[in-house]
């Protein structure tokens, strides 16, 4: 949560030479509507942070993200939580990790002297009905303003997590920082940008980090979490991980379906949701079953600060072909990308690749699964383990145990096992004759009287459900399989 706050809330700066870093300049970073790509390697690696004071050129424009998360800047008082945050007038919302979970993050801050950080609230993919939220007493000072060379200051505060209003833990935390270095960074895709290092020191309940942050006064920014507790100010150092992002610009806030998202599978029958955002006013909802060529109404006039909706999916809407669409009052529209609503039944897709049922009368086996009519006598008495003829040698079966003490209505046969696991594993191919011990022992466990063939009528039934020609070839061409 550390790397995702620190991310979220400080703004970068990096340099060509000695550069000031204003409320003005933060200011303009969270404009409404400006946004970020943040991207992060969790691997780390070894990191060149240079030297304390002037004249550094970081060079980081071999970075690698292996994660990636988007955020914009919301209007705070009109964002969703924003009356568990008293004082704040700067919002971010996101979607990226929480605790292990993915989630929607709204971040709260403010600006005025300096850029503090309130705290975060999540709703989890995984719990949707709970609301956490982080909150930091006092607010955590992320930039005293303004932000020079040798800048510096340090404090403690409580952050406490809450679920849905109630405290669940607190640490005490305290937290310092200088501005040590300045220089030019180069980030992936070779931007260059005037940059301050800041080196941030946190301690919660005794245990210390070190996070080393590249700012410049548009908004980009390299953060690297050193390994170890007290790591060197200069050189190439250790990184647990490291992040960086692009200037805060203005991006298009028009409203956006998040969920379903194309290739999703929507279960017919059950309850469901659509997600949204950048919305305005009330929303009509609307779907499609024939990839947008027809609409029908879900719902109209519908308003939620989250931008969800939750709808019982019907159970007659079976299709690959499903788009949903939401229109706001501007009037603006969006819609999904392509999904699929399939049954809660199993199915596979037909030839006009629409979904159809398993119908057990028409795909199941309709043998009865007794002894009489899966292994009978006029089968296994076939079988002659003690003088008999093995197909696979031609030669006599061996005169030792399994097959001097085997009957021959034993289940499965020796060639049926032989079949299944192939002849190599059962033979050393190049002495046909001689027997693999272990293939032996494995028969003479697994053989026995046969005791029913259900697993074996699922399986079949199964594969020709699915992968009709595979079964073709063992069993020739059907219609149905009952």
């Amino acid at each position: 949560m550390k790397k995702v706050l620190l991310c979220l809330l400080l703004s970068p700066v990096f340099v060509f030479s000695q550069i000031t870093i204003t409320s003005s300049d933060f200011s303009n970073m969270f404009l409404v509507g400006n946004g970020m790509s943040i991207r992060e390697n969790d691997g780390g690696g070894a990191v060149d942070i240079g030297n304390p004071g002037g004249d550094n050129n970081w060079d980081f424009s071999w970075f690698q993200g292996n994660l990636q998360m988007d955020l914009v800047s919301i209007d705070p008082f009109t964002s969703p939580y924003i009356s568990e945050f008293p004082g704040a007038n700067i919002a971010t919302y996101s979607v990226g990790d929480f605790e292990g979970d993915q989630a929607e993050l709204w971040n709260y801050s403010s600006l005025n002297g300096s850029f503090d950080h309130f705290g975060t609230a999540a709703l989890l993919s995984t719990q949707p009905e709970d609301l956490f939220t982080i909150k930091n007493k006092p607010a955590q000072i992320e930039a005293q303003l303004p932000l020079t060379i040798n800048s510096s200051w340090s404090h403690s505060y409580t952050q406490t997590l809450y679920v849905n209003g109630s405290p669940f833990i607190s640490s005490q935390i305290d937290y310092s920082v200088i501005v040590d270095a300045y220089g030019t960074m180069t980030l992936p895709g070779g931007a260059v940008f005037e940059a301050l290092r800041m080196r941030e020191t946190m301690t919660i309940n005794g245990l210390t980090s070190v996070t080393y942050q590249f700012l410049s006064k548009s908004g980009a920014q390299v953060s690297v979490f050193a390994s170890g507790s007290n790591p060197p100010g200069s050189g190439v150092i250790a990184a647990d991980s490291y992040n960086w992002n692009f200037e805060f610009q203005s991006v298009n806030v028009s409203l956006t379906v998040t969920h379903p998202g194309s290739n999703d599978v929507v279960i017919a029958g059950e309850l469901d949701s659509i997600k949204y955002m950048y919305w305005s006013g009330n929303v009509d909802l609307y779907y499609s079953l024939d990839e947008g060529v027809t609409y029908e109404v879900i719902d109209t006039g519908y308003s939620s600060p989250l931008g969800t909706y939750y709808w019982n999916v019907p159970d007659s809407f079976l299709t690959t072909k499903a788009i949903i669409k939401v229109v706001d009052s501007s009037p603006d529209s969006a819609e999904s990308g392509l999904f699929k609503i399939k049954p809660w039944q199993r199915s596979r897709l037909d030839e006009n690749d629409d979904f159809e049922l398993y119908v057990p009368d028409d795909d199941g086996w309709s043998f009865s699964n007794s002894r009489i009519n899966i292994w009978p006598q006029t089968w296994w008495q076939q079988f002659d383990y003690q003088s008999g003829i093995d197909p696979y040698t031609n030669l006599r079966y061996p005169p030792i145990p399994p097959f001097i003490v085997a009957a021959d209505s034993l289940f499965p046969d020796w060639p049926l096992f032989v079949d299944v696991f192939s002849f190599s594993k059962c033979y050393y191919p190049a002495i046909v004759s001689v027997y693999r011990p272990r293939a032996l022992r494995n028969w003479r466990v697994k053989s026995m009287r046969w005791g029913g063939s259900c697993f074996g009528f699922a399986v079949s039934s199964l594969l020709g459900f699915y992968h009709k020609q595979e079964l073709v070839q063992l069993i020739g061409d059907f219609t149905e399989l009952f």
